[in-house]
């Protein structure tokens, strides 16, 4: 695979083919093309360029050892469907055997083309118009899965003044796959950065998410850190219904804080630990009825129900541990004031007052221990990979 070294170049993506199903082969191979122009071939706004299928191999990184004809089958079934969208022209064959130098033109196409979209799944149309502006840098990495496909919708949808929130289905009908292929390709994409999740009332599901490009941060010339990110996702999640909301919530431990809240009371966001901690002591009483809801919910299903179980689990022995290295610290200062006689080689006369810290010393030990010893149990990632309802 060719990484390009000129990064003051960029690629235009016509848009209106995310709504007539284009690939994200085709999408490789149509950016690979408009870069692979050769210094001198233009011909009005069309791109000429003069290759061969070997170098157009090479160029992708599409060779297998195992099996030759599985890349070549992609390049030549994505030119072909690039040509009958009109994106490209050629007039040679293609097939294994053909070595031979062929130009190959990118067409111009028309930025001002719209093509709307009705579905079953959806009250209102889609619209797909204009184009995406990929840099270099960026499509030097994002020629895996389907990265360059996911970027490019995202950061169209992204230039929307409001939050566009995306549903699988609607990323389905991108990728043009099945709608769990979906939610797998984008959850595995580093392409993007989720933001937050919402209600989706035409699926009646917490199943659409905002997301960012992962350069959209870095052209603000910020490094993407966790702690940059959080910023981020506050930000964008506050929105104006989640600014409704958090006028109701009293305790102050969550008060402008947009993560946790939304840990405690949306039911498309994980719960954790912490916002179960807030959750049980306290005394905003709309707080803990949205907290409440959730619970009901996440529990519905089996997964769910286990998940909240190991969370109670976890907040239980957090707060047992706690109590037990204070009472282990209260039981080494009292320690300190048992007299010791003075002479060498005399035994230590404990009191009964002096065994009972001991023993509670032990107690608070074995707590800390056993506790130490049970984190490997609880598998995180699992936890976080749960879905629910």
């Amino acid at each position: 695979m060719v990484k390009y070294t000129n990064t003051k170049r960029f690629i235009k993506f016509p848009n209106a083919e995310l709504a007539k199903g284009i690939t994200n082969d085709e999408l490789i191979v149509y950016g690979n093309l408009v870069l692979s122009q050769q210094l001198g071939f233009y011909d009005n706004q069309e791109i000429k360029v003069m290759t061969t299928v070997p170098l157009l191999m090479g160029i992708l990184g599409w060779e297998t050892s195992y099996r030759a004809s599985k890349g070549l089958n992609r390049l030549f079934d994505s030119l072909n469907k690039l040509k009958s969208r009109d994106l490209i022209e050629f007039d040679t064959e293609l097939t294994a055997r053909n070595k031979d130098m062929f130009y190959l033109t990118v067409n111009s196409f028309d930025e001002t083309e719209k093509v709307e979209l009705d579905f079953d799944w959806s009250s209102s149309k889609r619209t797909f118009s204009g184009f995406t502006k990929v840099s270099v840098e960026a499509f030097n990495e994002l020629q895996e899965g389907y990265d360059l496909a996911i970027y490019i919708y995202a950061k169209y949808r992204q230039n929307n003044k409001f939050v566009y929130r995306i549903s699988f289905e609607e990323w389905a009908l991108i990728l043009s796959v099945a709608k769990s292929n979906a939610f797998k390709a984008v959850k595995e994409s580093n392409a993007v950065i989720p933001l937050g999740s919402g209600y989706d009332t035409e699926t009646n599901k917490r199943e659409t998410m905002a997301y960012a490009t992962f350069d959209s941060v870095e052209s603000e010339k910020v490094v993407v850190e966790e702690d940059v990110a959080e910023k981020v996702k506050n930000f964008i999640e506050g929105d104006k219904l989640t600014d409704n909301l958090m006028k109701k919530v009293s305790d102050e431990r969550v008060v402008g804080n947009v993560k946790l809240f939304k840990e405690i009371q949306d039911k498309g966001v994980h719960l954790t630990v912490e916002a179960l901690q807030i959750l049980k002591d306290t005394t905003d009483i709309w707080l803990a009825e949205q907290g409440s809801k959730k619970i009901k919910a996440m529990i519905k299903n089996k997964k769910g129900k286990y998940v909240y179980e190991q969370l109670v689990n976890k907040m239980n022995s957090q707060q047992e541990v706690q109590e037990a290295r204070k009472a282990k610290a209260q039981a080494i200062e009292e320690r300190r004031t048992i007299e010791r006689p003075e002479g060498i080689g005399d035994f230590i006369r404990f009191t009964v007052e002096s065994s009972e810290i001991i023993e509670q010393m032990v107690e608070a030990e074995y707590i800390i221990w056993n506790e130490e010893q049970s984190i490997w149990r609880v598998t995180r990632k699992y936890l976080e990979a749960v879905e629910y309802e």
